[in-house]
């Protein structure tokens, strides 16, 4: 099977068993054809999220970039924004680090208001103009965004393009010919230092391996402000840094959480064992 061809079987198998589809299979296999023809044409598209209200600009590629999945499922498009709706509420601060376009950041903003924050960190040269665009075109004074890599400790490091995809970096690299770009990297304790920032209650991580990282980059605020935490666990990413598949597990299960998933009903199941998915850790 062709790279491709396994690429397409593996997308069309995630959208088929996706609650958007089972909703909807009509509407998502009609934006399907429009979004093909949007990203032949490379015209970019900003769309208008219904349940939020949100304007979500969207760079027309097709592959690897979350603009698909976000243009065909909205809303729907990650099972753990529902989660954001359990634990945010206004007045509340929310983290994302790894926020790639923005879409956490947004729904989030929208859910903490005027009296809450978000503060959001993405480090790539091609990927932080459109966060920054679409927190502009909402309107969003209650977010900080920051144009940096978020881990455990301050400088600058490289970003690798993972595979020469069009938006896929991480903080380590699979062989000695991959492209890369440098970036500032802060600490979350630095940076809630700086921000006079004294609590928060909800991060989420999706830094491609460098998830145990940013915990560490911020132990003493976790450990003493007990957030919420949304993580993804992958297989390659921690190993490209040289770190533990289970690291960021091991971490947050020593400091007293437990650990759920999510389905894309929006309801929680405990587990006790690492998946190689999003986790979400709830302090006991």
């Amino acid at each position: 099977m062709t790279t491709n061809l396994r690429y397409l079987t593996t997308k069309w198998k995630y959208l088929t068993q996706h609650i958007a589809w089972k909703k909807s299979p009509l509407l998502v296999m009609l934006r399907g054809g429009i979004w093909s023809i949007y990203c032949f044409l490379k015209i970019p598209k900003t769309i208008k999220l219904d349940k939020s209200g949100i304007l979500f600009y969207l760079s027309p590629k097709f592959k690897n970039t979350g603009a698909t999945g976000i243009y065909l499922l909205r809303e729907d498009y990650e099972p753990e924004l529902q989660y954001l709706q359990k634990v945010l509420a206004p007045g509340k601060v929310f983290v994302d680090a790894g926020a790639n376009s923005g879409i956490f950041t947004l729904v989030a903003s929208k859910l903490v208001g005027d009296s809450g924050k978000v503060l959001s960190f993405e480090p790539a040269a091609e990927t932080y103009p459109i966060l920054d665009h679409n927190i502009e075109i909402n309107e969003m004074n209650n977010v900080k965004a920051f144009h940096a890599a978020i881990a455990e400790k301050p400088g600058k490091t490289r970003l690798y393009h993972i595979n020469n995809a069009p938006n896929s970096y991480s903080l380590g690299r699979d062989d000695q010919l991959c492209s890369f770009e440098e970036v500032p990297q802060l600490t979350l304790e630095d940076v809630f230092s700086q921000e006079k920032i004294e609590r928060f209650d909800l991060i989420k991580i999706d830094v491609e391996g460098a998830e145990e990282l940013v915990l560490r980059g911020g132990q003493s605020l976790i450990k003493k402000m007990k957030p919420h935490i949304i993580f993804e666990m992958t297989a390659h990413g921690p190993k490209r840094l040289g770190l533990e598949r289970n690291g960021a597990w091991n971490l947050l299960q020593e400091w007293g959480y437990d650990f759920f998933i999510m389905n894309q009903n929006g309801q929680l199941k405990s587990i006790t064992s690492p998946r190689l998915r999003n986790i979400i850790a709830i302090p006991k």
